[in-house]
């Protein structure tokens, strides 16, 4: 994965430089390793902020930073995972928004303080959908790992994690270089547009779809109520009197057993267990292509390690700070840990 002669003039224009002696990385395999975190968090049975970091801390995922230890290399290689993880931003899963939010936070702050950190660069697109992804969560009631997400969001935004750029790709200033790879760079261009696309049509999808599935809930909520209602009825006990009489030839007088026999029958079924079903379908989806991407292991670690290993120097690398803890408490611009102040050119909310 680690090329220095790549094999086609379509991978020289997708390479990633990570050090002086111009070996580069494959911009596939950066998607690869980024949509193996998201998957790994998606498939947990919830998505809060420890199960992200679960996910990180089992995949390891930061070693990452030893992949390019040059500062001139170090921007480059940052913003091609900063745009694998924004990406999934454009998702229909409100699992993947989440998981996008969390793939740039710990990123961003678990950059080694003995290096420069690099902010995130995003375009209007991007920035859109990660703004309103914010807003929902901070008004969201159902559920608090939105709610968690949004306050991590509002924490790179008080700490000018953003950037904002027309084109997020920082693109090369020799002028040869750019004709040479023209048409490469706009075929490129067109297979992440359809990547873009599937990420936003998941196949996911065909099992749960959050807004029907929202509405689904409301519905067989409102249903089960009525139908709890019409049990506490004085007509109810003697329809399962007449009931359990026909099917059983016993008749029953007490009321509060009548009432039980109608609980435990299909009448008093929740009617929710259907989108548990939906629910146990989707995340079986994800553990299969978990599974799959599995099989091809994370494609830089074992090289980072070696550096992390073998450097001379400590690097002190960077904790995120507990979005889980901040939730319960009113929110308050802090400094990092072992960081330096953050400064930004641009902050926005």
């Amino acid at each position: 994965m680690i090329n220095r002669h790549p094999s086609s003039v379509l991978d020289a224009a997708d390479v990633v430089r990570i050090d002086r002696s111009q070996r580069g990385l494959l911009r596939p395999t950066i998607s690869h390793d980024v949509e193996l975190l998201v998957t790994n968090f998606v498939a947990h049975e919830h998505h809060d902020y420890t199960d992200f970091q679960h996910a990180w801390e089992t995949l390891q995922f930061y070693l990452i930073h030893f992949g390019a230890i040059e500062e001139e290399d170090r921007p480059r290689y940052l913003q091609a995972f900063y745009d694998a993880g924004s990406s999934y931003i454009m998702s229909d899963q409100p699992a993947m928004k989440i998981a996008a939010i969390y793939t740039l936070y710990f990123i961003y702050y678990s950059q080694p303080t003995c290096w420069k950190r690099f902010g995130i660069r995003v375009d209007p697109t991007t920035w859109c959908q990660l703004h309103d992804f914010y807003v929902a969560g901070l008004a969201d009631t159902s559920t608090h790992n939105h709610g968690r997400a949004a306050l991590a969001f509002k924490q790179m935004m008080t700490d000018g994690a953003f950037i904002f750029v027309v084109e997020t790709a920082l693109k090369p200033v020799n002028p040869f270089e750019i004709k040479e790879m023209q048409s490469e760079r706009e075929l490129i261009h067109t297979i992440e547009k359809w990547k873009r696309w599937r990420t936003s049509n998941d196949a996911v999808s065909a099992a749960l779809q959050p807004n029907q599935a929202s509405q689904f809930k409301d519905i067989s909520d409102a249903y089960q109520r009525a139908k709890q209602l019409a049990i506490a009825t004085t007509q109810a006990p003697i329809a399962a009197q007449h009931m359990l009489r026909r099917k059983t030839t016993v008749t029953e007088r007490s009321r509060p057993t009548l009432q039980r026999i109608l609980r435990n029958s299909s009448l008093g079924a929740d009617e929710n267990d259907f989108q548990q079903t939906l629910s146990n379908a989707a995340r079986l989806l994800w553990r299969s292509r978990l599974k799959r991407l599995e099989k091809k292991p994370i494609i830089f670690n074992a090289h980072n390690r070696q550096r992390a290993g073998s450097s001379h120097k400590k690097k002190r690398r960077s904790q995120p700070q507990p979005v889980a803890d901040a939730a319960d408490t009113p929110y308050s611009q802090q400094e990092q840990p072992g960081s330096p102040s953050s400064s930004s050119s641009i902050t926005s909310e």
